[in-house]
């Protein structure tokens, strides 16, 4: 992370008990500014973008991504999108969905039959980042461009799928229409798709699994801030959702200096599994032996999962 992000990082945790830091052997952290207790909501982030899975459309609000507490009103010209309220939808149809909306209705009208849009919710997820992008204060972009990229840990067959996905996202913007400060970049289209895949491969390493009651996963976002957030075995914070917005628990009592870690795989699972999901997904290998009571701690953290939210 170079200076201007670690600057960039700590403008927007302003206030927070946190503050971003460079450490050797750990990179990019997050590391507390004032003694936090057990308990203590450490971090807590709004998605900048989010997408819903396939299978999850038709029960939660695309925008809030809770199930609501009545029937969910369905967007008149997708059919696709359903909302909790119509406050919720007003805020998607500003923020992402009016553009959206025009790329379906858009691709509908040439192809004459209905696009699967939904069927690819990393696609999808992409495009919605672009679009947020115009309504979203510059800082917050620069946090989403700043995130780590290991692209060049990619397999040959990994990028391929990158850069195909990240052409279908760029065919999906030149749907809809392009606002000013995008109407050139659109026009080059190698420089564009070059970007938006490296866009995509941040995504890829730095999104987020949102889970719903019971922790079962609804949808993928991107969390600039809580990316920020290594990981260990022995984590001193848990992760936990209630619609878009993520929050950062303590589970114990962290000092000043120390830094704030969470799990990003199950501790209930065996260290070598850990190990393996780890080194494939997020490119860093933890050894063969990971630190003392991380089983233990394996046991705590998974029942906080199953609990879900859980009052300390």
């Amino acid at each position: 992370m170079s200076g201007d992000a670690l600057e960039d990082a700590s403008r927007a945790l302003s206030g927070s008990a946190l503050r971003a830091e460079m450490r050797e052997g750990r990179g990019r952290c997050l590391v507390a500014q004032r003694r936090i207790r057990k308990g203590e909501v450490v971090l807590e982030e709004d998605a900048f973008a989010a997408v819903l899975y396939p299978n999850k459309v038709s029960d939660y609000c695309d925008y809030e991504m809770t199930m609501g507490s009545g029937k969910l009103l369905r967007c008149s010209k997708t059919r696709v999108a359903r909302y909790s309220s119509k406050q919720a939808q007003a805020s998607a149809w500003k923020t992402y969905y009016r553009d959206e909306a025009n790329c379906v209705c858009a691709m509908k009208k040439k192809y004459a039959e209905d696009i699967p849009f939904t069927d690819h919710p990393y696609t999808r997820l992409l495009a919605r980042v672009y679009w947020t992008r115009k309504s979203r204060p510059a800082l917050q972009w620069r946090l989403v461009d700043q995130l780590c990229c290991h692209w060049p840990a990619f397999s040959d067959e990994k990028k391929a799928e990158m850069v195909k996905a990240a052409g279908m996202a760029r065919a999906a913007l030149s749907f809809a229409p392009p606002s000013d400060e995008h109407r050139d970049a659109i026009e080059l289209e190698d420089e564009m798709l070059k970007e938006m895949t490296m866009t995509l491969a941040r995504i890829d390493c730095n999104g987020l699994t949102i889970c719903g009651e019971g922790q079962v996963p609804i949808g993928f976002g991107v969390f600039p801030l809580a990316a920020l957030a290594n990981h260990s075995c022995n984590p001193n914070c848990v992760q936990t959702f209630v619609g878009r917005r993520l929050f950062y628990r303590s589970i114990r009592d962290i000092e000043i200096g120390e830094e704030v870690t969470i799990t990003y795989v199950p501790l209930s699972s065996v260290h070598t599994e850990r190990r393996a999901d780890l080194l494939d997904s997020f490119y860093f290998d933890i050894g063969n032996r990971g630190r003392e009571g991380e089983e233990a701690q394996g046991e705590e953290l998974a029942a906080v999962g199953e609990a879900g939210a859980v009052e300390f």
